[in-house]
């Protein structure tokens, strides 16, 4: 099964309403879907729960480095879905 961030990111944007919510919301949802399910987590967990990266280490069962390259990869697959990158 998937990690499925959609209920916490509802919680973590409570304060945005109508459409532009919604518009938020599809783009962080469809964006988070497209990366493998380690690095949904690593997103989540390090800029939206403000977790360190050896937090995520533990919770993953791997060494930090590992995060910090996850984390990066995650970053540039972002960049690039969102168009930020090319």
């Amino acid at each position: 099964m998937s990690y499925d961030p959609t209920e916490e990111i509802e919680n973590a944007i409570d304060g945005i309403r109508g459409e532009e919510k919604r518009d938020y919301m599809g783009e962080i949802h469809n964006s988070l879907h497209l990366l493998p399910e380690d690095e949904q987590k690593i997103i989540w967990w390090y800029f939206m729960e403000g977790r360190t990266l050896q937090d995520c280490a533990n919770e993953l069962g791997v060494v930090v480095s590992t995060v910090y390259k996850k984390k990066n990869n995650a970053i540039a697959r972002l960049q690039k879905i969102l168009g930020v990158k090319k």
